[in-house]
């Protein structure tokens, strides 16, 4: 039926297959981590895409946790464009674990920005492997050796409940019977768990699972954004036997948004091995943010492949997979008219040409091929003439109204039913059966829950070409004031205060609302669009934009509602977290501490609420971030005063916040900070088993990331005070529990191992500091490779240390050498790039080769001029060290 690989095309999957398997087998680390497969439209580059996958899941192990792809049928147009399994075939059999990570990046949503929405398919498919991969990611990694007998059929338990609960108890059963133990995967399930709400299914304890995953990570990164965690779930699926793939159909199409999405994914990580495999056109390389992405990635990251037409032979032989005793000179005629694939297909599958070859029993006859058009865009024209006039008026109508430029034209179908019901309805009587033709009948169209667009780009331009013969500016002004006000009931219909449903719909209305909309006197509709696009510029990290968003439309809200509502009290909240975020923490203290008056001064919800606790929280955050400590250390004193009324002595909540204080505590007062993390460090075993329990035990289990995190914070006091013999005991205890916990490979050991020969290097053992910083780098070697960033900052200390207190001889070149690969892997100009050339410069000038230090120092400064991320201290230090050299004189060079 079409779906054997022909020509060339074979060798290309078979070198994207052999990619794979490098990172599977751990190398090279250092080979390109996106595959562009570059081409016209229609050539193939899907097509090849399904064939990884094929040979990738038909190469699994049985039972194979990965199903077939769904043929490519007669409804070429949208089946071609399955490049993952369906949600409704997927189903986890009995034994079957994954080997690699696939997650599908829709051409729709990453040319939309609706990446971020709630139903986005990337959360769809989160929700569906992430308890799979994390069971094969456990598995791998060998930790479930540490629980012994408790390990016996974990993952049939939590499959049982995957199949008969769904995927958010799966996740809870998961963590109930290892996540106390061996580190999941924390963003990948922190970022399911929301998927399942946003999907409309329950779980039980959502907050407290979210709360457990973090096993040990420091929390140092409080407003993480949408983009970022998408990026890391996918990431974090991914291990050397668990290589990720991510397939980006039309990425010539992709968003800012998707732009930033991709960036994250790709860091170097030799840890969670990825693979980004994309299709493009050729001619879209020169504009817009594909261009701006494609031209900021560093040499080596990108690998382009240009897929070739297929020979006339090769089409022939498609011609025959379809028509199997078609005469060569008819099949000829076929390929050499169509000239791709796409075009090829599309013309077997039409009904007309499939009656002929079923009439002469599988033979495509010559009179079926008289006045065949030319190429994929005559084939499109003949088919857009083929369309029923209603359905053609209904499309042109849609790409008329649609104001945002859009490459899909994706439409809101509610409010061109009734754009067409009161416009065009002698051309279009059935208003829904026409849209409907387009999808079900033509596969012009895909719907996706209300909003519908169109399959390809090329059909939205064959759409757009009959708009400016049938309309004129002011039949689209009509229509769009229409479509506006069916946008107005409906947001105000869905609306609870300023909350829309997290589904593409809601967001592509408010998209369109905005964009219609001149309105001088501002209503609750506004206000729920402007909200709406404030939690979006949120999603994708603009916060600053999202405060005053979000300030914009909480001001139109504040003439209609009271702001003193619970709900709308969130929402402040929420827009002053954002606003602190960005930098202006005194401004968002103030609002925050303004709303938690409100909030108090009622009697409900009161002092003992979680809104309220919430709510102090952050101002001690920006009270802390505004310069304050003291003050930030005082408001958390309340705060534990309440949450030990609240949720009791012994709880996280209580245990989290005296951690903050103590952090906070630190800036002004370290000596005191030191002792009393020390007696929580007593409370957190006491309660649990005594002072010799161990925190990975099943009775304090639940409380022993806290435990590591005050060991880790105890230890990075004593080493930042310069107490070496203390901090050398604490970072002794850590790294014995993280061992225990983590093994011996684990990034929190390895971190910590790094910190014990900093601290070695303090206490003038510069010998035993080079054998330990010599170790932790074979380790990271073994683990990541030479050029990951964990092993590049070990590599840094060590050679720094070497220059500076060992041979500077020796020191030099191992400091070259790391300034070169951090050059190629991390950018010329990167703040630790920037490090080791100066720090190059700066010793080179200590051997007496003042000219080259000269000429080093001129070469970073003017790549630092130029370059975006430049900082201004990088350049002022540069400048300074550029002038001593200079005064010192023009020495000649060693």
């Amino acid at each position: 039926m079409g779906n054997e690989l022909l020509g060339p095309h074979v060798g290309i999957v078979q070198d994207i297959c052999s990619r794979i398997e490098a990172l599977r087998a751990g190398g090279p680390p250092n080979g390109p981590r996106v595959i562009l497969l570059r081409g016209p439209a229609g050539v193939g580059k899907s097509r090849i895409v399904r064939e990884v996958y094929e040979r990738l899941a038909g190469q699994s192990q049985s039972p194979r946790y990965w199903p077939p792809l769904p043929e490519i049928g007669d409804r070429i147009l949208t089946e071609r464009k399955v490049l993952a399994p369906p949600r409704e075939t997927m189903h986890w059999a009995e034994r079957a674990l994954p080997e690699f990570a696939w997650w599908e990046l829709s051409s729709e949503e990453t040319s939309s920005g609706l990446l971020r929405d709630g139903a986005s398919s990337l959360n769809a498919q989160l929700l569906m492997h992430a308890v799979p991969l994390a069971a094969a990611k456990l598995q791998h990694t060998g930790a479930l050796q540490r629980l012994g007998s408790a390990a016996t059929g974990v993952f049939d338990r939590v499959r049982d409940v995957f199949v008969n609960e769904g995927a958010d108890f799966a996740i809870e059963a998961l963590l109930d019977a290892v996540g106390l133990f061996v580190p999941v995967p924390r963003a990948l399930l922190d970022l399911t768990v929301d998927a399942a709400k946003g999907l409309g299914t329950g779980h039980r304890r959502r907050a407290d699972v979210k709360l457990d995953v973090d096993l040990g990570a420091q929390h140092n990164e409080r407003q993480r954004t949408l983009t970022a965690e998408t990026a890391d779930a996918l990431r974090e699926a991914a291990t050397p036997e668990l290589p990720g793939i991510v397939v980006a159909e039309d990425l010539h199409f992709m968003s800012g948004d998707a732009a930033q999405l991709l960036d994250r994914l790709l860091v170097p990580d030799s840890e969670h091995p990825t693979l980004l495999i994309g299709t493009v056109w050729p001619e879209a390389e020169a504009t817009g943010p594909y261009a701006e992405w494609l031209a900021g990635q560093l040499p080596g990251v990108v690998a382009v492949v240009d897929v070739p037409l297929l020979g006339t032979d090769d089409l022939i032989a498609l011609v025959r997979q379809r028509a199997e005793h078609t005469d060569e000179a008819v099949a000829r005629q076929v390929g050499e008219r169509l000239q791709v694939p796409l075009a090829v297909e599309m013309f077997l599958t039409e009904g007309k040409a499939k009656r002929d070859i079923r009439r002469n029993n599988g033979r495509l006859t010559e009179a079926e091929i008289t006045g065949l058009p030319d190429g994929l865009e005559g084939l499109y024209e003949d088919r857009w003439k083929q369309l029923p006039e209603p359905t053609r008026w209904a499309l042109a109508c849609a790409v008329a109204t649609e104001p945002l430029g859009d490459p899909f034209a994706r439409f809101p179908v509610s409010a061109i039913i009734s754009v067409l019901r009161e416009t065009l309805d002698d051309q279009v009587a059935d208003a829904e059966g026409s849209l409907r033709y387009a999808i079900d009948l033509s596969g012009w169209c895909l719907d996706q829950d209300g909003v519908q667009l169109f399959t390809e780009h090329l059909l939205t331009l064959r759409a757009s070409r009959f708009v400016g013969g049938a309309f004129s500016e002011a039949d689209i002004a009509e229509f769009r004031t229409i479509a506006r006000r069916e946008m107005v009931e409906a947001i105000d219909r869905d609306r609870v205060l300023l909350s829309l449903p997290d589904t593409k719909l809601a967001t592509l209305m408010c998209r369109w609302y905005l964009s219609l909309t001149t309105a001088e006197d501002p209503n609750l509709v506004d206000a729920t669009a402007l909200w709406r696009r404030a939690e979006e510029e949120a999603a994708r990290g603009s916060l600053g934009t999202a405060a005053t968003t979000a300030h914009r439309a909480l001001e139109v809200a504040g003439g209609h509602l009271d702001l003193r509502d619970t709900l709308l009290i969130d929402l402040r909240h929420r827009a002053a977290v954002w606003l602190g975020d960005s930098g202006q923490a005194l401004r968002a203290r103030g609002l925050l501490v303004a709303m938690f008056q409100e909030v108090v001064e009622r009697s409900e919800p009161g002092r003992l609420h979680p809104i309220t606790m919430d709510l102090r929280a952050d101002i001690a955050r920006f009270t802390g971030l505004a310069d304050d400590p003291e003050g930030a250390v005082n408001l958390l004193h309340e705060q534990l005063e309440q949450q030990a009324a609240f949720y009791g002595p012994v709880s996280r909540a209580v245990f989290t916040t005296q951690i903050d204080q103590l952090e906070w505590r630190a800036l002004f007062d370290p000596v005191v900070a030191i002792v009393r993390a020390q007696g929580l460090l007593m409370d957190l075993y006491e309660p649990h088993g005594g002072r010799d329990a161990r925190f990975h035990e099943p009775h304090n289990g639940r409380f022993h990331d806290l435990g590591l995190r005050v060991l880790r914070f105890i230890a990075g006091q004593h080493l930042a005070a310069g107490n070496v013999d203390a901090a050398s005991e604490f970072f002794g205890r850590l790294l014995d529990e993280q061992l225990r916990i983590y093994g011996e490979n684990s990034d929190e050991a390895l971190d910590t191992r790094l910190n014990l020969a900093i601290n070695t290097q303090n206490s003038g053992d510069y010998a035993g500091a080079v054998a330990a910083f010599t170790s932790v780098i074979e380790s990271y070697e073994a683990r990541l490779g030479s050029r990951a960033p964990q092993t590049m900052a070990a590599r840094s200390y060590l050679a720094i240390l070497i220059c500076a207190e060992v041979d500077l001889d020796q020191g030099l070149p191992m400091l070259k050498e790391l300034m070169v690969d951090q050059s190629e892997v991390l950018g010329p100009t990167h703040p630790d790039t920037f490090d080791s050339r100066f720090r190059h410069a700066m010793f080179t000038s200590q051997l007496g080769r003042n000219r080259e230090c000269i000429d080093l120092l001129e070469q970073l400064l003017a790549e630092l001029e130029n370059a975006r991320n430049a900082t201004h201290s990088h350049i002022d230090f540069t400048k300074l060290l550029l002038r001593e050299a200079l005064q010192r004189g023009d020495a000649p060079s060693a």
